[in-house]
């Protein structure tokens, strides 16, 4: 009660006495009448009441208040019991505020530690509840300063919503992915709010007693928090809609994904596993996003109902995210890995994808279905009710830079930056100025600058397919022009205005793709004409270099020989004691038993039926696995074809010896 004014200290007296006129002239000359009773009674307790609030007020050292032989009736050990207890509890604002401080979330660490650091602050259990105890307190005060504390309104306030305003305020570039009008109405919000609440707490802290604190820090703090809470409500329902959204087909990716992978992929092979627990952390983070509601319209719609709903733990086994999705895919071919290729065919060369044709079409359908969830979500992005062009620009950024790569100082390295002028694109839709017409027209110009840089060879096919692209821009340029005109006389078409959108964001996002997928074009183009310029090199000096690389990873201890040393003693010692290998003639280092050793080692890798992994790959074969599995599935391929002809031959001949009608007949009919 140090913290009380006297207006605070009447409305407490109030609840717990009842009500009274305040007069304290009445209450004497009541007093002073010798007159028994129940109203005696009560006006006695509410003076007594009154007298012992103020001595409590007055009190700065925190102290239990001293019973005096005054103050021994039942109203006063009421009192004197009710303090004790909020004292025990650590709920006296002293308490809370020094509870706070050591703690608590102050500014001075907020503003010097990484975003990861601060969520994980944000998080501890202890650290949510003292947080959560100090801003209603302080909520509370600062209304007990304007009225009476009665009537305070509930701030019906969610503490992480508050302690989301540490990540705004001091790391929004990891909280917005762009600043809009939203995002930038939030953050003006959420900076002062989160100052002005650590200086009330200072002032609480050093100056103990509400009096001496200044009353227009404190009565502007509710209604700074109250706006605080109404801005991020504005922001995170877009926000939350455009997040699921991503979700959602992120997800799709991953379920399409897992459903690549052969009957052959282990059941607890690294590539499903991360598929499944990166899956769990997406419907975990869907769960907290859009609810359970949505979680299982979702599953219902993939066909997965039934799935039990994701727990924070699982979704913290799942791994940070994003980042590890990929991790168990093979990635694109490494400087090493194109010297092997062109040491074996000189004419090796990249195909359309980046890739080599031995490359296994399941990783290969894997990417497709990320690639195709990312635009699919890239066109949702664009139909919202605010469109997001925040990736549409990272998309362009990308384009940009890929053609300035290529151009390498020539004049279309200027043409591009004049077209693609990213600050002013992003200031038009910073305006909401960005018409279609704008968007068709950087379109047209960017393709003129990749027509002009590609080889002759793609001039058709790039004419092809801009054709079928600019085709659908132009419907989708029709359709909004037929709109507009028609606007007046059917205003029933309005709610066709979605569908437009959405056919205007695919027509816009196809665009985008394919731009992108000219850019890659090229420079695959001018990656297959370095490969042809270096192949003469690779072919003189490709051995030294692989054996070079090799002793490089032994010694860095990034390879071992474990599997390699193993498979060759397996098979040479098996050969050996079956007398197909002469054991003297190895110890002697003749050519033909090495070579005739090396045959039946690598015999012995395609043989089991079990296919061949990276696990079970001898490590100096490696960059040669997607050959030896080719192989393999050739080899048991003809195996079962031979087997089958065979068994054909046999039946045919047993159906030739023996006699066609009834009787002893009877078995050719059986024969299929």
């Amino acid at each position: 009660e140090r913290f009380m004014d006297k207006e605070e200290r009447d409305t407490l007296d109030k609840r717990t006495f009842g009500e009274h006129d305040g007069r304290e002239g009445d209450t004497e000359s009541k007093r002073s009448k010798p007159d028994t009773g129940p109203a005696a009674d009560k006006n006695q307790g509410e003076s007594l009441g009154k007298r012992t609030f103020s001595d409590i007020g007055r009190r700065e050292g925190g102290n239990e208040p001293k019973r005096s032989k005054q103050n021994t009736g039942p109203v006063s050990m009421r009192i004197f019991r009710w303090w004790k207890r909020l004292k025990a509890k650590g709920n006296l604002t002293g308490a809370i505020v020094d509870q706070f401080f050591a703690k608590g979330i102050l500014t001075e660490t907020a503003e010097n530690v990484t975003f990861e650091e601060l969520a994980a602050m944000l998080k501890v259990p202890e650290t949510v509840e003292v947080m959560c105890k100090t801003v209603l307190r302080v909520f509370y005060l600062c209304h007990g300063r304007r009225g009476s504390m009665g009537k305070t309104p509930e701030p019906n306030l969610n503490i992480r919503v508050f302690l989301a305003a540490y990540m705004i305020t001091f790391t929004p570039k990891h909280v917005f992915e762009h600043m809009g009008a939203l995002e930038k109405e939030l953050f003006s919000a959420s900076k002062p709010m989160i100052k002005r609440f650590q200086l009330i707490c200072v002032e609480l802290q050093d100056k103990r007693l509400l009096e001496r604190i200044d009353k227009q820090l404190m009565t502007e703090f509710p209604s700074m928090l109250l706006a605080y809470i109404q801005k991020f409500k504005a922001w995170k329902i877009p926000d939350e809609a455009k997040l699921s959204e991503r979700i959602k087909h992120a997800l799709t990716a991953l379920y399409q994904a897992e459903n690549q992978l052969t009957a052959d992929e282990p059941e607890g092979s690294r590539l499903r596993q991360e598929f499944r627990a990166q899956q769990e952390r997406l419907r975990f983070k869907l769960l907290q996003v859009a609810g359970e509601k949505a979680l299982r319209g979702f599953d219902e719609q993939r066909g997965r109902g039934g799935l039990p709903l994701p727990t924070p733990s699982s979704a913290v086994a799942a791994g940070p995210g994003p980042a590890n999705m990929y991790s168990s895919l093979p990635g694109r071919m490494t400087n090493e890995q194109l010297a092997h290729e062109l040491l074996l065919d000189p004419g090796f060369k990249l195909d359309d994808k980046g890739g080599s044709s031995g490359e296994n079409p399941v990783f290969s359908r894997i990417r497709e279905s990320f690639h195709v969830a990312f635009w699919n979500s890239l066109v949702d992005d664009l139909c919202l009710a605010q469109p997001c062009y925040v990736r549409v620009l990272r998309v362009l950024s990308e384009i940009r830079d890929g053609i300035n790569d290529l151009a390498n100082g020539t004049k279309e390295a200027g043409a591009i930056a004049q077209v693609l002028d990213l600050e002013k694109i992003r200031q038009l839709v910073e305006e909401e100025k960005l018409d279609w017409d704008s968007c068709t027209h950087l379109v047209r110009q960017i393709v003129a600058v990749l027509e002009r840089m590609q080889a002759p060879k793609r001039d058709k096919e790039t004419r092809e397919q801009w054709e079928r692209t600019e085709e659908e821009l132009r419907e989708a340029g029709q359709e909004q022009a037929k709109r507009a005109k028609q606007w007046e006389q059917a205003e029933e078409e309005l709610r066709d205005a979605g569908q437009e959108q959405a056919k205007r964001a695919k027509a816009l996002c196809r665009a985008l793709e394919f731009m992108l997928d000219r850019v890659n074009t090229i420079r695959i183009d001018a990656a297959n004409t370095r490969l042809r310029m270096i192949a003469p090199v690779i072919r003189v000096h490709g051995v030294d270099y692989e054996r070079a690389h090799m002793e490089k990873k032994l010694k860095s201890g990034a390879m071992q020989l474990t599997v390699t040393q193993d498979w060759l003693r397996k098979t040479v010692l098996a050969h050996v004691a079956d007398a197909r290998l002469d054991a003297g003639a190895l110890r002697e280092g003749k050519a033909e038993a090495f070579a005739a050793a090396h045959s039946a080692s690598v015999l012995a890798l395609l043989l089991p039926p079990a296919p061949l992994s990276s696990k079970t790959c001898p490590e100096t074969l490696y960059l040669d696995l997607h050959r030896l599995q080719s192989f393999q599935a050739h080899f048991h391929y003809h195996v079962l074809v031979t087997a089958s002809l065979v068994t054909l031959a046999q039946r045919k001949e047993v159906r030739d010896l023996l006699p066609a009608g009834g009787g002893e007949g009877r078995g050719r009919d059986l024969l299929p």
